[in-house]
């Protein structure tokens, strides 16, 4: 093949330079000593010889030939993770997939010969010349496709590739996508940062990745403004952030922070009633013959609640005396002084502005019983600071919880009567009592230089509003997909919503097209997506063609066959999707006593081990694996509603090849069949 040898004595010349690179660093002796310079050197030689490590196996996965208009010679550049130069000259080996000129790689898709490029210096205009794929797995190169040639035009070779990595089994963990980023993705990567991003994307569009891309992006574009450590990604459960956990770190980033917005909120809260068990909440609202139950429950969720005790907290916040202070002896502070000290301190948190008057008055009367002998001095001092915890007594209530309670007396009677009741936070209650500790005391913690939220149309407006609260120039990626909005009205119903959140109007971006999986699997996910809106939600499918989807009528027995036909078909990540929990342990349990080994995942279940797993279909959202079968799709598991619609879209589209459901008695109506 034209090439390849040329691509081989790259890959070698550069392999042997990393190997230099890596081999001079190692030499150099760790520093283990309190000087912070040498402190900050060290940790930039470990993770150097990380970046070389990782390097080693695979060191670039694209070429673009590219000749600058101001340059007489067509330049290759090899573009990869992170980038590599010649020790000698300080040529650059391999350009870094995040610099100006590698978004040609992505962003050019043959439709002329002329291209450009923004630099720090302004617009690099020129011509491309040639746009080649290179797979190197251990230092070999594998595979070459060329996906623009000039003078050949479009090729398809970009498609080839994509196609072949898109077919390769899944494993347990989500991977990166920088040698295959499409142009769309590569598009919204590179957005600026000063404006919230809403990201909404058909399942399998590859939003998360592209979000958690996003984050590597900014880091390398605006490394003066924002550190690793001041960035946080907020995510629907600790299996989700397992499951994500390796995307960042293969592409050479870490110490971003990983959590979701219970545990975040919880750090900050002193409770005095524990918080309810999530699996619990899980298995109310998804296991329950009334599956409106919960998922009805917004009022503490929503932007107006959120408002309503803004307006509230305004009033209980602005904090005027209303009478004198009476110290005894004849010494009384007037109103009129008390709210002179309180007024230099407007734009204080409640608790201290309460906090420094108290200081003041306490410093008054040590002052004033100066001017009385010693004996009466002191008789004075005491009776005066006992008047003075009476006065306090009238001032606002600084404690988070009982002031919540109050507020929910009188504007959620219900609500207040639930608390009281179950003696239990509930996790809608935790944005409401962050906003009233944030009022009362001011916001404490670092704030944040990005934030990302996963999964968001699970999220409530409100708690978005808690993490603009505590995030620079509303500087977000808010990533979801309203066909998955499973949680009904506990979460955000329209993205249009989140406009009243920020001062700045978001900018949503769409992404339709569906990677994950077959051309197939994706038409038939599509009827489901054509009852929760029209065509214009429908995802677009890659044309990667796979086995027809397959709805029969058989027992949940059938799994253990259905595993074994997937098994011999050579498929690394198989899903058995039920209604229920209950269903879910049934089949494990059936699965278990015929020989095989299976992992029943449920809402406490804090790993995605990979293999086969069987869990109920709404603990599925977020994963993918190479075969799924959905069963119990019958009238009784899967009713003819919105709620269901989207529970069976989840379900159908976890799978990237291949894709059963079965039903016992009466199929659903969904299925239309």
């Amino acid at each position: 093949m034209a090439g390849w040898e040329e691509e081989k004595q790259y890959l070698s010349v550069t392999c042997g330079h990393i190997q230099e690179q890596l081999k001079e660093i190692e030499a150099i002796p760790p520093y283990i000593g309190d000087d912070v310079t040498e402190q900050a050197l060290e940790h930039h030689r470990e993770k150097r010889k990380e970046q070389l490590r990782r390097a080693m196996g695979s060191p670039y996965f694209g070429r673009l030939d590219f000749k600058n208009d101001e340059e007489s010679n067509v330049r290759a550049y090899y573009i990869g993770k992170a980038g590599i130069d010649d020790t000698e000259d300080g040529t650059l080996l391999v350009i870094d997939w995040r610099a100006p000129v590698s978004s040609l790689f992505y962003g050019f898709t043959g439709g002329g010969d002329d291209a450009y490029y923004v630099a720090p210096e302004g617009p690099v205009d020129g011509q491309i010349y040639l746009k080649r794929n290179l797979l190197i797995r251990q230092a070999e190169l594998q595979r070459m496709v060329d996906t623009y040639v000039r003078g050949q035009g479009h090729s398809g070779g970009g498609d080839e590739f994509l196609l072949y990595r898109l077919e390769e089994n899944k494993d347990d963990k989500l991977r990166d996508i920088v040698s295959t980023i499409q142009a769309e993705q590569n598009d919204i990567i590179r957005e600026r940062i000063n404006a919230p991003l809403i990201i909404q994307g058909v399942a399998g569009s590859g939003k998360t990745t592209v979000a958690l891309h996003r984050l590597a992006y900014l880091l390398y574009e605006y490394r003066e403004k924002v550190r690793a450590e001041h960035m946080i990604i907020f995510a629907p459960n600790q299996m989700f952030l397992d499951y994500i956990s390796d995307v960042l770190p293969e592409l050479g980033v870490g110490d971003i922070q990983q959590t979701t917005f219970t545990e975040w909120a919880l750090a900050q809260l002193d409770l005095p009633y524990p918080l309810e068990e999530g699996a619990s909440r899980l298995r109310a609202t998804f296991e329950s013959s009334e599956d409106e139950q919960l998922r009805n429950e917004n009022d503490l969720g929503s932007f107006s609640f959120c408002k309503q005790l803004e307006t509230e907290l305004a009033t209980h916040t602005a904090f005027a005396v209303a009478k004198p202070f009476d110290a005894g002896h004849g010494k009384t502070l007037p109103i009129e002084k008390l709210n002179q000290w309180t007024a230099g301190q407007a734009q204080q948190p409640l608790a201290s502005k309460m906090r420094r008057l108290h200081d003041r008055i306490k410093h008054w009367i040590d002052e004033e019983a100066r001017l009385f002998e010693p004996l009466k001095a002191r008789a004075f001092k005491k009776k005066a600071k006992q008047r003075l915890r009476s006065f306090k007594a009238s001032w606002p209530e600084t404690d988070a919880f009982t002031l919540y309670l109050k507020l929910l007396k009188q504007l959620l009677p219900e609500e207040h009567a639930r608390l009281m009741n179950e003696e239990k936070i509930a996790v809608r209650d935790l944005a409401p009592l962050l906003l009233i500790h944030y009022r009362l005391n001011g916001v404490l913690q670092q704030r944040y230089d990005y934030v990302v939220i996963d999964e968001a149309q699970d999220v409530t407006p409100f708690q978005i509003k808690i993490l603009n609260e505590v995030t620079k120039g509303a500087s977000f990626t808010i990533l979801g997909d309203m066909g998955q909005a499973i949680y009904g009205k506990s979460g955000v119903e329209s993205w249009t919503e989140l406009n009243e959140v920020f001062s700045v109007t978001p900018q949503v971006s769409l992404m339709k097209r569906s990677y994950r999986s077959t051309y197939e699997i994706v038409s038939f996910a599509n009827r489901f997506l054509r009852r929760l809106g029209g065509k214009d939600r429908q995802a677009e499918p890659v044309f990667r063609s796979g086995q027809e989807v397959k709805v029969m009528k058989k027992q949940s027995t059938y799994a253990f066959e259905w595993v074994k036909q997937k098994e011999a078909q050579s498929f690394q990540s198989l899903a058995v999707l039920t209604r229920t929990e209950k269903q879910a342990r049934q089949i494990h349990k059936a699965l278990v006593e015929q020989g095989v080994q299976a992992t029943l995942i449920s809402p406490e279940h804090h790993r995605y081990e990979g293999g086969i797993s069987v869990m109920p279909v709404y603990l599925a959202k977020g994963l993918e694996f190479d075969a799924v079968l959905l069963t119990n799709v019958d009238e009784d598991h899967y009713r003819d509603d919105p709620f269901h619609t989207k529970l069976l879209y989840v379900g159908c589209t976890r799978a990237l090849h291949d894709l059963t459901l079965c039903y016992e008695n009466d199929p659903s109506l969904l299925l239309e069949l």
